[in-house]
């Protein structure tokens, strides 16, 4: 995958015209992610609160080993212990 980066000017709801034009002719399909200048800072999600999801699943799996952070990303690094 070759990877540019430029800007652009919309000329209608499906129309970008690039500023600097390509080198060459891309084959087949393109990904396109679209960026703007917005003078409104990006609204903040809203606050989660995940206590209830971790009692549910305290609740709903009563067996499932428990294990810290570090131990569950060393086995997902190295795999499970026999």
């Amino acid at each position: 995958m070759k990877t540019f980066e430029t800007t652009a000017r919309a000329e209608g709801r499906d129309r970008l015209i690039l500023d600097t034009p390509l080198t060459e002719q891309p084959s087949g399909r393109v990904r396109v992610i679209v960026q703007t200048d917005d003078d409104e800072p990006a609204k903040p999600f809203p606050a989660v609160d995940f206590m209830p999801a971790l009692g549910s699943a305290y609740r709903d799996f009563p067996d499932m080993p428990r294990r810290t952070t570090a131990k569950l990303m060393k086995e997902l690094r190295e795999g499970e212990e026999p």
